[in-house]
């Protein structure tokens, strides 16, 4: 069984933060997603595919970005076990991740698409 106070260090660890510095992790954790399933799609083999999972997911880990999906779930542990939480804290970091993670997904990635696509026309 998980401790509430290991769930409220956690939930709090995500949240502190101002809402600028956690929309500029989310927004180059969704760059790395969507980077990761640019690299996946254009990866013929299995390994290298593994290896690219690998090495974004660590990024994101190691780095402590945030992600609208982890975030999601630490954030919202934190709303439903403890009272420091709120549900509007939880609503502000959860659209700032969402609207983050999409922004840097389509801003930076999908110029890179773009071009490799057009360049092969």
């Amino acid at each position: 069984m998980i401790a509430k106070e290991s769930i409220s260090e956690i939930a709090q660890q995500v949240i502190h933060r101002s809402p600028s510095i956690i929309f500029g992790s989310v927004v180059l954790a969704g760059w790395l997603m969507a980077l990761l399933s640019w690299l996946v799609v254009s990866s013929n083999e299995t390994s290298s595919r593994i290896f690219g999972i690998c090495m974004i997911a660590t990024t994101i880990g190691f780095a402590g970005l945030h992600h609208s999906t982890v975030g999601n779930i630490e954030v919202l542990a934190g709303l439903i076990f403890i009272n420091d939480i709120s549900e509007s804290t939880y609503t502000i970091f959860h659209s700032t991740a969402l609207f983050g993670n999409a922004f840097g997904g389509v801003i930076f990635v999908a110029p890179l698409k773009y071009r490799s696509c057009a360049a092969n026309l």
